[in-house]
Order: structure tokens, then C-alpha cells, then sequence
């Protein structure tokens, strides 16, 4: 059977290459709508702890996306400038991919009036001041909150910040990042600019990965025309193996639009890897093929001398590539969808190059001329056939030795497996001075962070406005003292944190009452008012009060960075241990 399907291929080639000419076709048409998608966020789990935390909290924030505008000055209150400000962050508003900023003219703050507190806006009615008393009077709103520091204002003063919610999924980034520059830009004439956010972080991944895809696959091509025409010194040998990698890759990017996937930090890596293969296969059949030549007379047209040559070289093939898919093929467990994706896409490269490498390669050269005789003999007796055979013997003649470093290295390999450090800094992606590292580093240092934490506190068997109890809420408020001492803690914002400040603007400390009726009083406001323009949560806590939800923003003090992995491990480590 596998000798009639191997005849069949090398005496009917046109017959073997137009279905595969047909398919390529379908599977690139398909190919053009794949999508790419450089979020951070879809590298999260779709199940288990992590993911039911993401699909609760992502209900309750409408998104994790974001964008941050902030102006700095040693004096940034300037009417003008001001009133810039003001007008840019309107114009960002509008655009359909961005909710409700909160900025320091729509931030709730609160104030005393005779013997009640009241809901007041830093800027009067929400707009920017007019003049010198309305500026005064929209500085002292926001520097004596402590809820607008680090959040809406910086703890020097020097920064203004204005953040927007980002529900809408975005593809075409750099539409987008033009855009923003441009309304942006008339704020440069009064300060100095930053900006951060999912799309520019996204659109930065994105310009990388694909200048150093495109790059790296350049240089692969190069190497492989080398080494290719080196080895067999014929134009078969490097444009057949470079049709049959682009096949491969083709039918694997088209399988992968047909099933919604699309091209991400993990599965861009995919063309490389399907050039490995594909390419160590067809080096498999050339060198039969070059080998096998030899003892052909070259008048001779007709092929069936290929055939022994092609059985005896497919097995190999397809055990290197059945080894090879049952390596990938566990990728399909992994709770990342990802890596799933990435792993399905392997597996369909995989699967191609090593189908074609028995079939278009075998068609193809039964297509051209007899390979010319230097072929042969640089396979036979070339330099790097002699280097191998070399290499062979001195393995074989010193094969315990191999044997015993082969374990050593083992041992040594399985040893220091554990210390292999975790990396989940997406800014390790970009170098060190592109601007998006630079415009982070300075939003860091002033503002601490724009990553969110949420952590959820319960009451003990459900009990109904547990939370209002003043008792309970005097612990929790130690708790959270506690917590915002942490120098690594840039903003934490909570439903007891409110009642404290409410009572300083009433008695001029910073504690919960003893006196139920101001607790009362702020879970009415929060009930009844918009809670948007008072945190970046969406509520502090839930209607019977049976649930209470900080909202935290963690960061590396020590570098002004985001931080993550062990570091961020220890800080929630501590969190809990308060807890």
C-alpha cells in the first residue's frame, strides 16, 4: 500500500501537487483575516481560582483596560493650562473605546456644611475654574483628600492625572495612538506629557514582535540558503525546502483563522519553529534523494529509482514528526488558551511539513532534471559529511564517556530546574529607553501604580449589614492601616477608609465613630450617589453589606516600577498575614 501511494506520487506529480496548490489556496485566503492580539490580560488562565477572580472582578470593573493622561509642573494649577487640560481630556472622552474618565474635575471629594456633609466636585460644577479664587479653591479639593492623592493628583502636587476606563477591545492599535497623540499634543504647551495604557503597551508588543519576526525570519532564510547550498550545491535544495517551510505556515496560520484564533506574544513564534522542522525534513529527503542519484545514470527519465529511497527515508520522517506532534500535543492541556492555540497551530504546522516532505518534496523533485553529479559527491564525500563520519567515530570509540556526561548533565539539568526563575513583567518585552518604559517609569514615581488589587472581606455566615457595625468596622479599619503602610501600597481605597476621612471633616480625626449615624449617613451616599467619581472600584461594598471590596494599587516603591512574580508574592503574603 505505501509502496503504490510512494509510486504514485513520483510518476504522477502534477497530479500530487494540484490539490496541494489548491489547498494552499484556501488555507491563504483564510490566512489574510487572522487577527492579532497582543493583550496581556488573554495570557490569564480561562479556569480554575485565578480566572473565576478575573471573570467576578471583570464584572464589577467592565474592563481591566485602561489609558492614563498626566500633566506635570512645578505649578500645574495654571488657569490656561488648566482649561486645556480640561478641554483634551472632553476630546478623549469621546472616543468610543474609552467610559467615563476620572479625572480631577469629575473626582467626588466631600466638605462640611453646618453639622452635615455633602458630596462637592474639586472644580465648580464639574468644569474647569475661570479664575485665581475657583483655581484656589479646585487645588485645596484635591490636595486635602487623601483618596484624589496618587490617585487624581500626585502626593507633591507637581501631576495631574486623568484616567479612563477601557471597555472596548481594540485590533488596529497605531489608529488609536495617532489619535490620542493628537489631542494630546496642545497640552504640550503648557506642560511636560505622559501618557500610559493597554493600547499603547499593546501597540509597542505588536511594532516588536513583528520588526523582530520579520527580522529573525530573514536571517533563518539566509542561513538556511547557506547551509542548503553548501550541502547540495543545487537550486532545488533551497527553493523546494523554502516552498515546503511557507506551505506549512500557510496551512497553519489558515487552520488557526478558521478556528478564531489569533496571532499572539506566544503563538508569533510559530513560523520559526514550523521552519525548523519543516527544513530538518527536507534536508531528510534531499540527502536520499542526492545519495540515491548517484547510481542513476543521468539519460535515465524515468523516476522509479526515488522510490527506495523515499520508503526507506519516510519512516524516518514520520517517526521524528509522530515524536515530535506527541511533544506538542500535550500544549492542548494547558489551562492558558494561549498556549492551547499555540499548541494546536504547532501541531498543524507539524503535521504539514511532515505530509508535504513525503508528498510535495518526493513530487516536486521528480519534476526537475537529474541532480547534477557534485550533488552526489558532496553528500557522499563533502566537508560536512566527512566532519559527521569524523564525529561519529569518535563518539563510538568514546561512547562511555558521552555516556557519563550525558548523565551528568542530567543530573545537573533536574537540580537546577527549581531555581529557574518565574518572569511575568511585560515590560521586560521593550528596551530600556522606549519611550513607553520611560512614560511608566515617571507615571510610577509620581501616582505609584494604575494595577489594580482587589481584595474581598466577608462576613461571617452572611450576616446582613455586617459591615455597618461599628465595632467590626474599627477592626478592619486597623486592618487597613496596616495595609496602606506598606511602602509598596501606591492607593487603597474602602468603604471604612471614607467613614474615617468623613469623620476628620467633622471632628478633625481620622478614626471611625463611635456613633452609628455618620456610618449610616456614607452608606447612604454610596447607595444612593454614582460611586465613578469616587474610586476606580465601582462599588466598596455590596447592598446588604455582608461583603466589603479594597481596592489596592501595589507597586516596587524601590524602582518605581510595576511589580510582580516573587516580589508580588510576598506583599500579598503580607496582606494575608494582616488579615
Amino acid at each position: 500500500m505505501f509502496d503504490k501511494l510512494i509510486r504514485f506520487v513520483v510518476h504522477r506529480p502534477i497530479i500530487v501537487l494540484t490539490p496541494i496548490v489548491l489547498i494552499t489556496l484556501f488555507f491563504g485566503y483564510h490566512a489574510r483575516d487572522i487577527q492579532y492580539d497582543t493583550d496581556i490580560q488573554a495570557l490569564i488562565p480561562s479556569g480554575g481560582m485565578a480566572g473565576t477572580f478575573v471573570e467576578h472582578y471583570g464584572e464589577e470593573q467592565n474592563t481591566f483596560d485602561y489609558f492614563v493622561l498626566t500633566i506635570t509642573s512645578d505649578n500645574p494649577f495654571q488657569v490656561e493650562g488648566i482649561k486645556q487640560f480640561f478641554h483634551t481630556i472632553e476630546q478623549l472622552a469621546e472616543m468610543d473605546i474609552f467610559d467615563t474618565p476620572i479625572s480631577p474635575f469629575t473626582f467626588t471629594t466631600f466638605e462640611r456644611i453646618g453639622t452635615r456633609i455633602r458630596p462637592a466636585n474639586p472644580a465648580p460644577e464639574g468644569r474647569f475654574p475661570r479664575n485665581d479664587e475657583e483655581l484656589e479653591l479646585f487645588a485645596h479639593r484635591l490636595k486635602q483628600d487623601p483618596f484624589a492623592q496618587n490617585l487624581v493628583i500626585s502626593r507633591d502636587g507637581r501631576s495631574l492625572a486623568a484616567y479612563f476606563p477601557q471597555p472596548v477591545k481594540v485590533e488596529q492599535y497605531d489608529i488609536y495612538v495617532d489619535h490620542i497623540e493628537e489631542l494630546i499634543e496642545p497640552l504640550e504647551a503648557y506642560y511636560e506629557v505622559h501618557k500610559i495604557g493597554t493600547i499603547f503597551y499593546a501597540s509597542q508588543v505588536q511594532k516588536y514582535l513583528f520588526e523582530d519576526l520579520t527580522r529573525l525570519l530573514m536571517l533563518a532564510v539566509l542561513f538556511m540558503i547557506i547551509l542548503f547550498y553548501s550541502g547540495f550545491r543545487a537550486v532545488r535544495s533551497i527553493v523546494l525546502p523554502i516552498l515546503l517551510v511557507a506551505l506549512g505556515t500557510i496551512w497553519s496560520l489558515g487552520a488557526m483563522s478558521l478556528m478564531g484564533f489569533a496571532i499572539t506574544v506566544i503563538t508569533v513564534s510559530l513560523p520559526p519553529i514550523i521552519l525548523a522542522l519543516g527544513s530538518s525534513y527536507a534536508i531528510h529527503m534531499l540527502n536520499q534523494h542526492m545519495r540515491d542519484s548517484i547510481h542513476v545514470l543521468k539519460a535515465s527519465r524515468d523516476r522509479t529509482w526515488m522510490v527506495p529511497g523515499i520508503k526507506n527515508i519516510a519512516k524516518t520522517i514520520s517517526i521524528a514528526g509522530m515524536t515530535t506532534l506527541i511533544g506538542f500535543s500535550s500544549l492542548l492541556f494547558s489551562q492558558i488558551d494561549q498556549i492551547r492555540e499555540f499548541g494546536f497551530g504547532a501541531i498543524v504546522g507539524i503535521s504539514t511539513s511532515m505530509i508535504l516532505s513525503l508528498t510535495f518534496l518526493p513530487a516536486s523533485l521528480a519534476l526537475f532534471r537529474h541532480p547534477k553529479s557534485i550533488s552526489g559527491a558532496l553528500v557522499h564525500e563533502g566537508r560536512l559529511t566527512q566532519l559527521m563520519e569524523r564525529t561519529g567515530r569518535h563518539v563510538l570509540r568514546r561512547h562511555r564517556i558521552y555516556v557519563v556526561a550525558s548523565i551528568l548533565l542530567l543530573v545537573a539539568g533536574v537540580s537546577l530546574y527549581p531555581k529557574i526563575e518565574q518572569k511575568t513583567d511585560f515590560l521586560e518585552y521593550y528596551p530600556k529607553d522606549d519611550p513607553t518604559i520611560l512614560n511608566t517609569e515617571f507615571i510610577v514615581e509620581q501616582f505609584g501604580s494604575f494595577h489594580r488589587i482587589f481584595l474581598t472581606l466577608k462576613a461571617p455566615e452572611g450576616e446582613h449589614n455586617y459591615f455597618l457595625n461599628s465595632e467590626v468596622l474599627k477592626s478592619v479599619y486597623e486592618f487597613e492601616k496596616k495595609v496602606a503602610a506598606i511602602p509598596d501600597v501606591g492607593y487603597l481605597a474602602s468603604f471604612p477608609g471614607y467613614i474615617a476621612f468623613m469623620n476628620e471633616i467633622m471632628t478633625d480625626d481620622r478614626s471611625i465613630p463611635d456613633s452609628r449615624g455618620l456610618i449610616l449617613t456614607v452608606s447612604r451616599i454610596f447607595k444612593l450617589a454614582s460611586v465613578r467619581g469616587m474610586d476606580d472600584v465601582g462599588s466598596f461594598a455590596n447592598d446588604d453589606y455582608t461583603e466589603l471590596t479594597y481596592t489596592l494599587r501595589i507597586y516596587d516603591s524601590e524602582n518605581n516600577t510595576f511589580i510582580y512574580d516573587e516580589d508580588l508574592k510576598l506583599r500579598l503574603t503580607e496582606i494575608q498575614e494582616y488579615a
